[in-house]
């Protein structure tokens, strides 16, 4: 890496903490240390999401960050935390970043975005498979934090990323805390346990004893009922139904009753849908706006910092066209929605005939362009397309994936004890240094020297593997700039006292491959010539058919224009009859 390079990193902290965007690996050098976290923190996405990455991660990232500014081995060291040059990795780098000056320097959110004004970076997709056009950036997401902290809604001291990383996986509970102790996301339970991808779902009788440890006696149900309410209301919990539509909106007064129940009840209080993330991030979101004065962005990304995929399609367009009338209510208007009636649109005005949704969408199909699908409500789309009708269960079953490929699980470096002790045989080091070069293995390292190799926290610098080359490679098409340099050889690496020794082992060419190769065969002069008259031959019939078929088209057009039609077209039969029987016939004659 040129001087340059390192000369345009960001000065985050005076003289000590940097970040940069990369394209060749960096390496430790005698005043600086290099690190980067994309392979650690990495985002399990449902559909087209990148981020942002969840509170465990940036709890992690924080704690490690933390031990490398108090580090004596650092002391005299610049610190370069970089990323690869993707935008979807770098915002997530960033964000972390920023999430760490918040909460460990006490920077605030202006003074933060005043130092990556420069830098653009896109905006966070929602967990579909559409495109997003709603604008929710890094921004948004930290100040949505920064309002959580300084509101006690999330308490540093108190988070334990353990638990959070237990209870995050499907087999678990699938539960994530977005106010702390009092309001519990959790995806819906099951009537039965069923096995899914060889994990097994849960049903209320699995939810009761993580209940009642973690003080939740309030279940508030959104998604139609999948299993009978008294297996928990016997249970000494009370139950709320909230029904909407798989991926639709609620009803104003639906938000303000789930309000309503929240502020009527001192305990934790668990909401969820079917999937935990569409309708439960909704009505999160719009108590975060009315309680804590949130902007609908804000909302939105701290509930997907705390439950990431929350809030889906055109909840998040719903969430900021209610933003300003839920701030309007008093407490007044909230305790009324619990003894309101529904609007006669939906109760008392008898409807003599439903029109049904399918029917009108093929009748009207001709009418629309095969580009241009029609414009209808959410609750109506959902009915119109199956791809769209059970988008929870999309969610549910995507998580479930990544729960066995090994879910959202964060490198938890909080408890890392040095890998070796200072005092190490200092002629170790150096042959595994000396084996290196020799190699000429370019790794993500920190400096080899006797007093880096015993820092436990350079297991985050993973940027080295083929992945991040791969990414980096398509993030730098047409820059004209070489990504990370990539070798022919394989490296095989093992890890031996927390070392990591790497041998290079060439690609050679077995006997046995050389025998499978076909031999090149002698071939005479006379079987050359013979090659060349078949070859002069084939040429010629191929001439010859070309010229026939040329002549009889153009014989069967001046028939077409000179013949009445039906005689042409008993004319045209009895040719391809001929054609059709001819050959045989003039082999029986024959």
């Amino acid at each position: 890496m040129s001087q340059e390079e390192i000369a345009s990193a960001i000065e985050v902290i005076p003289n000590k903490l940097f970040f940069m965007g990369v394209t060749r690996l960096p390496r430790d050098t005698e005043d600086a240390h290099f690190f980067c976290t994309d392979e650690v923190f990495r985002y399990y996405n449902y559909f087209l999401d990148f981020g942002p990455l969840s509170i465990c991660q940036i709890y992690s990232f924080c704690t490690v960050v933390d031990l490398k500014m108090k580090s004596r081995k650092f002391a005299n060291k610049r610190l370069y935390y970089y990323s690869r040059q993707d935008p979807k990795f770098k915002v997530n780098s960033i964000l972390l970043l920023s999430c760490y000056l918040l909460i460990k320097q006490g920077y605030s959110c202006d003074d933060i975005e005043q130092l990556f004004r420069e830098q653009t970076l896109p905006c966070f997709h929602d967990a579909s498979p559409y495109e997003c056009d709603f604008e929710l950036t890094w921004q948004h997401c930290l100040e949505g934090l920064s309002i959580a902290i300084s509101k006690h809604i999330f308490e540093w001291s108190l988070f334990d990323s353990s638990q959070y990383e237990f209870f995050d996986r499907v087999e678990n509970g699938d539960m994530n805390w977005i106010i702390i102790n009092r309001l519990l996301a959790f995806s819906g339970p099951h009537d039965i346990p069923e096995v899914i991808n060889d994990v097994r779902t849960f049903t209320p009788e699995d939810y009761l004893p993580l209940f009642a440890q973690l003080g939740v006696g309030v279940v508030v149900r959104l998604n139609k009922p999948a299993y009978d309410k008294t297996r928990f209301s016997s249970r000494g919990i009370a139950f709320f139904d909230l029904y909407f539509p798989d991926g639709g909106l609620p009803q104003f007064n639906q938000m303000l009753k789930f309000i309503a129940i929240l502020k009527t009840h001192d305990c934790g209080v668990a909401v969820h849908c079917k999937a935990g993330l569409g309708r439960t991030g909704t009505l999160i979101c719009a108590y975060l706006i009315y309680e804590y004065g949130m902007t609908a962005e804000q909302a939105i990304g701290y509930c997907r910092i705390c439950r990431p995929g929350s809030v889906v399609g055109c909840q998040q367009h719903f969430l900021k066209r209610v933003e300003a009338k839920l701030r309007a209510c008093t407490d007044q208007d909230v305790f009324a929605s619990l003894t309101a009636k529904k609007h006669p649109l939906y109760s008392d005005r008898p409807l003599r005939r439903i029109p049904r949704v399918d029917s009108f969408f093929a009748s009207s199909s001709s009418s629309v362009s095969p580009s241009v699908s029609p414009s209808v409500s959410p609750s109506v789309s959902r009915s119109a397309s199956p791809m769209l009708r059970d988008q929870g269960s999309s969610l549910y079953n995507r998580k479930v994936a990544n729960t066995t490929e090994g879910g959202k699980r964060s490198a938890d470096l909080t408890g890392q004890k040095d890998k070796q002790d200072e005092d190490e045989d200092e002629d170790n080091k150096d042959k595994n240094k000396h084996g290196l070069r020799e190699q000429g293995i370019r790794r993500d390292r920190t400096t080899m020297d006797s007093k880096d190799s015993a820092d436990s926290t350079d297991s985050v610098d993973l940027i080295g593997s083929d992945e991040w080359k791969r990414g980096n490679r398509e993030a730098m098409k047409g820059t004209g700039v070489n990504s990370c340099e990539e070798s022919t050889d394989r490296v095989d690496c093992t890890r031996d006292n927390g070392v990591e020794k790497c041998v290079v082992e060439e690609r050679e060419e077995t006997k046995e491959e050389e025998t499978c190769r076909d031999p090149i065969p002698d071939v005479s002069a006379e079987e050359t010539g013979q090659d060349n008259e078949i070859s002069e031959s084939n040429v010629t019939e191929s001439f010859d058919s070309t010229l026939r078929i040329f002549l009889v088209s153009l014989l069967i057009s001046l028939l077409y224009f000179t013949l009445p039609l039906h005689s042409f077209i008993i004319l045209l039969l009895a040719v391809f009859l001929f054609l059709l029987y001819g050959k045989q016939a003039e082999k029986m004659l024959s």
